[in-house]
């Protein structure tokens, strides 16, 4: 939750978590998907985690 924007009291922020492992029904096999707009990893810092995004997004 945001506090305060625009001096309006709270607003909710519009978050969602996305799993990033996948496995494919067929083989078995796991992945991860990871798309372009992802901004954080939870579990992570923000610094780690742009990182992290980065070498999984190039």
């Amino acid at each position: 939750m945001l506090d305060h924007a625009l001096g309006q009291g709270p607003v909710r922020a519009n978050v969602r978590v996305q799993p990033l492992r996948l496995c494919w029904i067929e083989t078995g096999q796991r992945g991860l998907f990871i798309g372009g707009f992802a901004q954080s990893t939870v579990g992570l810092g923000p610094s780690d985690s742009r990182d992290l995004l980065r070498v999984f997004q190039t």
